[in-house]
């Protein structure tokens, strides 16, 4: 599995998950009806990242709104993502993106940063 993406709904981010280069983008936004089946591919990458033979994994987030349900799943994706690093010795750096106008989005960034343990940039971009 190279390169896999699912493309944005109204309620839903648009996701590419590389495993040739390492790298998981998430962009959008997230409200889907049922966040665990949703997101059950990205779960589904990260677990097959160390059967790939991976040292390193860059993960995006480019997060325009997300419900409280996404935020979770969100967290669980980080977790995810700090165990690979913690278990496996893969180096996992996540990139935060944020919306001037979603500070919202900044501070869930900026509390997700100090509940994993992983290299967490947050930016404000334009997207």
């Amino acid at each position: 599995m190279d390169i896999v993406e699912i493309m944005a709904k109204e309620d839903t981010p648009y996701v590419s998950l590389d495993s040739h280069n390492g790298m998981l983008k998430i962009r959008g936004r997230s409200y889907p009806e049922n966040p665990q089946a949703f997101y059950a591919p990205i779960f589904q990458w990260i677990k097959q990242s160390v059967n790939n033979g991976s040292t390193k994994l860059g993960a995006y987030f480019f997060l325009e709104y997300f419900n409280t349900t996404s935020f979770k799943i969100i967290f669980d994706i980080l977790f995810e993502l700090e165990s690979l690093e913690t278990t496996y010795g893969i180096d996992v750096q996540i990139f935060w993106y944020y919306d001037a106008f979603s500070l919202d989005v900044k501070e869930a960034g900026s509390d997700l940063s100090e509940l994993i343990n992983l290299p967490f940039d947050i930016s404000e971009s334009s997207f």
